[in-house]
């Protein structure tokens, strides 16, 4: 054994003997996750860094983080049961004021604010994502002591009593997620505050906070557009499939829908993305008057907002936080799904409906904003009778069919014509489309159908052992494919973790049992490959399965309770796959209003987001070239294998030393 480990293990011996109950005490950065148990298999032990805390200090100096104006900041604080079981366990922040002064600028702790404290929930995990991810309890939603939505305090999911004070059995340990929001106003300097963590009434730890505000403020809207779906149906069925006023499908009307709708597209502003599904309901064509007919419930709701105000940027986030935040990205609502036959029809299709909604639009000055999700995913199979990828699936249809490619081609003929500027999206990549439009119709210039073209990461850089996208294609968009007016854009999909096998690593993901980089590093690689925008397909896809619908002996359909949003996330292989929220309803975290319930994994999605800003304004500052040859290199694996989005380094102290260097040059 070595003696460095020696000193470790002497120290930890130190703090745990001299505290009260036998528990440690420390602080983490946002970038570390830690399961619940205190060791074993299915568990984590201490870190061997940890800045350990007592009554009046850490080992470390406490919390040491900075952040720039109109950013946010996390850390966490973990305690740990390890002789017997704790109880009435509680965190509580103090104002943060600036140093220096004898009535300084002070940013308040009272809650709810811009300092917001956290209870991290737990979720067992029996199947891992992916061969780097392991079993165990590992922190995702967060309990808010206090939301910021209604100031109601909040519970955990089955305890039934407020999340704050809360009990660690022993050999486990509890994290405690803590978010700062520096205030756009905030002058640079630093500034000084404690987290006192008490075990009923003695003390456990004053931990001392050091929040160095930057001398730099970052845009309230996000330079980086998204679109991040919350899916209509869903948020009723996960919030609403009980109340009595409530349809089969847990919709209940068109104002509770967008009062739901408002929560979540707040929620997400406050992490710097767009829920892309703000238009509801979709507007209706009034066949008497041959007009279009916006419709805005107008019925007495607690969140209030429409499309509009988001558009606008002039709606009220919670605790005046990013005064002016603005959706980067609507999606064209119509009334059709995906799977609508009509909806590929133009002889269905009301010509006159799509001008007027353009031409609404773009009065407003939001037409740059408005896209029409043409078709997801359309079909290019790797098909084994003719080894090659296919346009449909010849193994099971051999005639030609009606393919993807086909509603693809009608229905953006019929939006070039009839509502000229509308942009439409299609996820698919530039091989596949030649190849299909090219095998099916003979039709060269593809691009001219496609305005955004959305592509998956294993298809815009794939890894050599792939079979067709086994190289770098993102040079392929240049050279006037991406042309004006057209837009690059990219997601992540469960091809990260390989659909249900696991077989798949390296990818960028926001899986929960996948490292915190993992999941932040996505924004950076965006700014690598020069991509404008990122997609997320779904935020809420575990809401519907809060219930099932059966059939009683008398032929009635009726609703029962399911799964628990909040102990099931496995979808497509990947535990966490479209599920960034849980469904905040007083029976599951207590208060008398439904919130969003937000992630650990959103929270990191934010901090990359943030470090994005810094990319755009270190480029303004100093050039690309520059964060090309100073900065990304940072963010290697190695030496000797370039940076790509599948080689990037795991380790979070690189990406941090990376924004060390951003925060450098524009100091």
């Amino acid at each position: 054994m070595s003696y460095k480990k020696v000193g470790w293990l002497t120290w930890l011996f130190l703090f745990f003997s001299s505290s009260a109950f036998g528990q440690a005490i420390w602080w983490e950065s946002g970038m570390v996750k830690l399961r619940a148990a205190n060791g074993g298999e299915e568990g984590d032990p201490v870190p061997k860094q940890a800045d350990l805390c007592q009554e009046e200090k850490c080992l470390k100096g406490g919390v040491r983080i900075s952040a720039a104006q109109n950013e946010f900041e996390p850390f966490q604080i973990f305690i740990a049961a390890s002789e017997q079981d704790l109880r009435q366990v509680d965190v509580t922040i103090s104002d943060l004021v600036r140093e220096g002064e004898k009535e300084g600028y002070r940013i308040p702790a009272k809650l709810p604010g811009p300092i917001m404290v956290y209870r991290e929930h737990y979720i067992e995990i029996e199947k891992p994502s992916t061969t780097e991810a392991q079993r165990g309890a590992w922190p995702d939603a967060l309990i808010p002591k206090v939301d910021e939505y209604f100031g109601e305090r909040r519970s955990i999911p089955g305890e039934g009593r407020p999340a704050f004070p809360f009990d660690i059995p022993r050999g486990r340990k509890q994290g405690v997620w803590v978010d700062l929001y520096v205030p756009p106003d905030a002058p640079p300097g630093v500034y000084a505050g404690t987290a006192t963590v008490t075990l009923g009434e003695k003390k456990g730890a004053v931990i001392p906070i050091h929040l160095t505000v930057l001398p730099f403020r970052l845009p309230s809207s996000p330079s980086l557009r998204t679109a991040y779906a919350v899916g209509i149906t869903e948020i009723g069925r996960g919030h609403d499939w009980d109340d009595p006023r409530a349809n089969i499908r847990g919709f209940v009307s068109d104002e509770r829908t967008s009062e739901l709708v408002c929560l979540y597209t707040k929620a997400l502003l406050l992490h710097r993305l767009t829920n892309e599904s703000t238009v509801w309901p979709p507007p209706r064509w009034d066949k008497n008057r041959g007009e279009m007919k916006w419709v805005f419930p107008e019925g007495k709701t607690t969140c209030p907002e429409k499309y509009p105000e988001f558009l606008n940027g002039i709606n009220s986030l919670p605790g005046g936080k990013l005064k002016g935040a603005r959706v980067t990205s609507v999606r064209l609502r119509d009334g059709y799904g995906f799977k609508d036959p009509d909806r590929y029809n133009p002889e269905k299709l009301n010509a006159d409906y799509y001008k007027a909604y353009v031409q609404y639009f773009s009065r407003q000055g939001w037409l740059d904003r408005l896209f029409d999700y043409t078709w997801d995913e359309p079909k290019f199979l790797y098909q084994r009778t003719t080894k090659r990828r296919e346009c449909w699936n010849v193994e099971e249809v051999k005639e030609r069919p009606d393919t993807d490619w086909d509603k693809i081609k009608r229905r953006a003929e019929f939006l070039h014509k009839n509502a000229p500027g509308l942009k439409l999206m299609v996820t698919t990549d530039r091989q596949a489309a030649e190849t299909c439009f090219d095998r099916l119709f003979q039709t060269k210039g593809v691009e001219k159908y496609i305005d955004i073209w959305t592509v998956g990461i294993t298809r815009m850089d794939g890894k050599p052992t792939s079979d067709t996208y086994n190289r770098n294609f993102r040079t392929t968009y240049d050279a006037g494919f991406i042309g004006q007016g057209k837009e690059l854009w990219w997601y992540h999909a469960c091809g990260s973790h390989g659909c249900g096998d696991g077989s798949e690593k390296g990818w960028p993901t926001v899986m929960v049992d996948l490292p915190s980089v993992s999941t932040r590093i996505f924004e950076w690689l965006t700014y690598l490959y020069n991509t404008s925008g990122e997609l997320y397909y779904e935020t809420v896809f575990q809401y519907p399965y809060s219930y099932k619908v059966v059939k009683g002996s008398d032929g009635k359909e009726s609703k029962s309770a399911d799964r628990n949003p909040f102990e099931q996330v496995y979808y497509f292989g990947g535990q966490g796959d479209g599920v960034l929220f849980y469904p905040g309803r007083p029976d599951y975290v207590g208060g008398t209003k439904h919130i969003p319930i937000e992630s650990i994994r959103l929270k990191l999605i934010r901090e990359g987001m943030e470090d994005y800003e810094y990319l755009k304004l270190a480029e303004a500052k100093k050039g690309r070239a520059w964060i090309e040859s100073e900065v990304l290199p940072l963010l290697k694996e190695d030496d000797r294998t370039p940076l790509n989005v599948y080689h990037w380094s795991h380790r979070p102290e690189r990406l941090i030393e990376a924004r060390e260097k951003l925060i450098e040059a524009l100091r």
